[in-house]
């Protein structure tokens, strides 16, 4: 058994539910999206780990991987100015993430991470500061999505903010 401070989320695909925006039901027939990522949070920082392998043997012995790891910050309290206060696209972007991810797949506690009891692990992630990110993140949620919040869509966007601001 682990810790009582340590949580494990397992997502079996037959076991999650899917709807759509209307809230009927569906099967997804396509194969099953699946994170890959893994955060340890403290009272005093968060650890982000974005990795691209499955978690099996296989992937790690014969395959070529990547993974993103940096550590952030708690937030200073309070905000040394108005613009530290604003969220990052960063932290916009995980969060908006864990709460899909928790529509699709379930409830998660946010562990012990030095927030106050019932508060959700979105919540719980607004904690840390992430404006010093190192990297821009393109999830994948499952869905067809017409915005440019997620994948191809975000990519493109953000691929063209960095063409003209490498330009200018």
């Amino acid at each position: 058994a682990l810790p009582a401070h340590i949580e494990f989320h397992r997502r079996v695909p037959k076991e999650l539910a899917f709807a759509t925006q209307n809230g009927k039901a569906w099967q997804n027939t396509y194969g099953c999206h699946h994170s890959k990522f893994i955060l340890v949070g403290t009272s005093d920082h968060l650890r982000v780990a974005i990795h691209t392998a499955n978690m099996i043997r296989l992937d790690f012995e014969d395959k070529s991987q990547g993974c993103y790891a940096q550590t952030f910050p708690r937030k200073k309290t309070p905000p040394q100015s108005s613009s530290s206060s604003r969220p990052t696209d960063f932290e916009d972007c995980l969060v908006d993430y864990v709460q899909t991810l928790l529509v699709h797949g379930g409830t998660a506690r946010s562990g012990d991470w030095g927030v106050s009891s019932g508060v959700s692990l979105a919540s719980a992630l607004r904690a840390y500061d992430f404006s010093r990110a190192t990297a821009d993140l393109i999830p994948t949620v499952p869905g067809w999505h017409h915005n440019d919040k997620y994948g191809q869509l975000r990519l493109r966007r953000l691929l063209r903010q960095r063409s003209v601001a490498a330009s200018s």
